[in-house]
């Protein structure tokens, strides 16, 4: 019965909710719109926000207590677009584009996705390290490259450094706005 309520509180909460309104608002082609600036605003503050208190939760537990399971995080953020982007091409019937990119934003973590997964594990008084939301910010590129590298080998062409596109994808995927947010946050909150 437990389960049952901490997903009903799940369901319930307010990221969950303001989700369903957004949905809500976009199917029924509401004029119901964020101004840029806010969007942007909030979005860096909570990345921001997040990359401080992976960078602080990481100093008080100690570099060789998060290494590993970081490192894990990693791969696993990696190895998720390789399963998934087969799934997606030969089930899913996507397009080689669309299934790379998808299969990207699987292996990566939404800011969202860690929120909804942590506001969950607290409704059910399960504990979790508080380093974890370090683990949003390592797990960002590796999917995303490996992502661009299926597209783009699926697409006939070799993955080369030296093509344009590749190499804009691989700095979106490194330097982009939310991933150097996120990763700039950890360094500074583990500094401080």
């Amino acid at each position: 019965m437990d389960f049952v309520t901490a997903i009903q509180s799940n369901l319930l909460s307010p990221a969950v909710l303001f989700f369903v309104l957004g949905v809500f608002a976009a199917v029924s082609k509401s004029d119901l719109k964020f101004p840029d600036a806010l969007y942007s605003t909030l979005t860096i503050y909570l990345l921001t926000a997040i990359g401080f208190k992976g960078g602080v939760a990481i100093n008080e537990a100690g570099v060789e207590t998060v290494w590993l399971p970081a490192l894990a995080a990693m791969v696993l953020s990696a190895l998720i677009p390789i399963w998934a982007y087969p799934c997606l091409r030969n089930l899913g019937k996507f397009s080689i584009a669309d299934a790379g990119a998808i299969a990207a934003h699987y292996g990566s973590v939404s800011a969202v996705t860690f929120i909804a997964a942590t506001n969950f594990l607290k409704s059910i008084d399960q504990p979790y390290e508080s380093y974890a939301s370090a683990f949003l910010a390592v797990m960002e590129s590796p999917a995303i490259i490996i992502g661009v590298m299926l597209g783009k080998g699926a697409l006939g062409g070799k993955f080369s450094l030296t093509d344009p596109g590749v190499r804009h994808a691989l700095r979106d995927a490194v330097l982009g706005k939310g991933v150097l947010l996120l990763i700039g946050a950890m360094i500074i909150g583990s500094l401080c």
